[in-house]
């Protein structure tokens, strides 16, 4: 039987010990729908009409019933067909007799009179957290509701003790090679992976709590990598910022997004250099100068500059202070990846994917890695692994795409493509037929635009890198190359990206692409990139 802690510590655990429900906690807004299908209690119905308005408020009908669609499938999945209950097309439930919460417990004490358990405290907040992650005001006011009830409900105590979560099957060797499990031997004589290094004015000891948070929640959304997750890190950032003026992270974090969202074409990048500049001299401020957090934003910023050997020193030793945290480990993994340093970059990122084993965007970018190397059957099964985390992961299966049509494995592709129709990536990926430049063309414009129109219809300007991997991808080899010459003058730094383009890779021989890179910063990156991919 299935068991959901909603209160204090959020957890679905089954009385077997499978670690399948796991899986949900990294998934915001099905743990939120799961959530309130089992509140007040599990076997209360509710109509698919309320979902649509408080989980997709902002889709079409048409949109909206196709989410919620994958969605209640995808709990199916998890929790098995017997759990999930619906009558018709019209109402939704979840089986009394299948899964329990703590909820319910308190609410059938409170019935019953029980004056031996005691009010919830500050420790029991109902779903704590889930608003800043869950897209939709609708169910924050919900959900604020329903706290307001539950504080007068009376008794809650629960001892049901909690599993952590689960490390990887079969321990790190099953993901990692022989690369990664040397990167996490030196992360464990760094210091142990519990130790989160030397705090200072910036880390989280002596802060707001309310802001230590929201820093919390912001990086999980940054780390979504999804248009609409970055404007909520910035709105979640600068909470941060008002809750705590001299916690270093949230300054750090909002000068992060702001280069995030100038490599989504969202702002300038001029702007989003000097806002991140500004960010971090404020962080310094009130951080020593070999806080984790500000070596890694100082890293990001050497980087944009230019300065790459400066970057990596700066990443290093921020894993040096903190060498648990996985994300340092991604931000070293995707620099080295960017200089050709390929079987370093895999390293770091199985490290990253050991420290965080339910983080969906770490095999995803090592299967990157790999397809640069041109070891697509390695790269299928890590965009596997990602998709096993979260199979509505709309990158993974946008790169299964590719994959399975480098490998000329048709059927797969077609698959991976109708998949991806139903999630996040359906207005990216709309190929015509079978044929590789189609698919790859789609591919191209999901890399170029975060708008599928722009390519479509061409109602806005592409930007210079999504141009050569528009070219790229409808076959216009001439064109490509053209506007990567002149992507070395208008964004070089992009040129680290086109590196590694999957849509690209069929260029890479050419000696027009070789002449782009020629006298640049990425000239070294270059020859090793060709150097280690067959075919080149």
């Amino acid at each position: 039987m299935w068991r959901c802690r909603w209160l204090g510590t959020i957890a679905v655990e089954h009385s077997d010990g499978r670690t399948d429900g796991a899986r949900l906690l990294g998934q915001p807004k099905r743990l939120a729908i799961l959530a309130y299908l089992t509140l007040p209690t599990p076997g209360t119905w509710h109509q698919r009409t309320t979902l649509l308005r408080l989980f997709y408020p902002d889709r079409t009908p048409a949109q909206g019933r196709n989410a919620l669609r994958n969605a209640l499938h995808s709990l199916r999945t998890t929790l098995g067909e017997s759990v999930l209950l619906t009558r018709g097309d019209e109402a939704v439930s979840i089986s009394s007799t299948e899964l329990a919460t703590d909820v319910a417990e308190l609410v059938s004490s409170a019935s019953r009179g029980d004056g031996a358990t005691s009010a919830p405290g500050e420790s029991a907040v109902l779903l704590p957290d889930l608003e800043l992650l869950v897209d939709g005001s609708g169910f924050n006011a919900w959900l604020t509701a329903e706290r307001r009830r539950l504080a007068m409900t009376g008794p809650a105590r629960f001892s049901t003790p909690l599993s952590p979560p689960p490390a990887p099957a079969g321990g790190p060797a099953t993901y990692l090679g022989v690369a990664g499990v040397a990167a996490l031997l030196l992360v464990l004589l760094a210091g142990g992976l519990s130790s989160p290094g030397p705090r200072s004015r910036s880390s989280a000891a002596g802060q707001d709590p309310d802001a230590v948070r929201l820093v919390a929640a912001a990086s999980h959304e940054l780390g979504r990598e999804e248009q609409g997750a970055l404007f909520r890190a910035k709105a979640l950032y600068l909470r941060a910022v008002d809750a705590d003026p001299t916690y270093g992270p949230a300054f750090t974090g909002l000068g992060r997004t702001w280069m995030y969202l100038a490599n989504a074409g969202e702002v300038p990048r001029d702007q989003a250099v000097r806002m991140m500049r500004d960010a971090l001299a404020h962080a310094a401020r009130f951080s020593d100068s070999l806080d984790p957090d500000l070596l890694d934003g100082r890293a990001y910023l050497a980087y944009v500059d230019g300065n790459a050997a400066e970057a990596v020193r700066l990443n290093r030793l921020a894993i040096g202070r903190a060498p648990g945290r996985a994300e340092f480990h991604e931000h070293l993994g995707h620099k080295l990846g960017l200089e050709g340093r390929l079987e370093e970059s895999r390293a770091h990122y199985d490290t990253a994917a050991f420290l965080a084993p339910l983080e969906r965007r770490f095999p995803e970018s090592a299967a990157y890695i790999e397809g640069c190397r041109g070891n697509d059957v390695e790269a299928v099964r890590l965009l596997k692994a990602s998709l096993a985390i979260d199979s509505d992961y709309s990158r993974a299966w946008a790169g299964l795409v590719v994959e399975y049509t480098r490998l000329a494995r048709w059927s797969d592709a077609i698959e991976a493509w109708r998949r991806s129709d139903s999630v996040a990536a359906r207005d990216f990926l709309k190929p015509a037929g079978a044929d590789s430049a189609t698919f790859v063309s789609s591919w191209a414009a999901f890399q170029g635009t975060r708008r599928a129109s722009a390519l479509r219809e061409g109602d806005e300007p592409l930007s210079p890198l999504g141009q050569v991997l528009a070219f790229a991808g409808r076959g216009e080899r001439d064109s490509a190359l053209g506007a990567l010459g002149r992507l070395r003058s208008q964004d070089p730094l992009a040129l680290g990206y086109a590196l590694c383009a999957w849509a690209l890779r069929p260029l890479r021989g050419d000696p027009r692409f070789a002449q782009a890179y020629r006298g640049t910063r990425f000239e070294g990156a270059y020859t090793r990139v060709a150097g280690s991919t067959p075919g080149n």
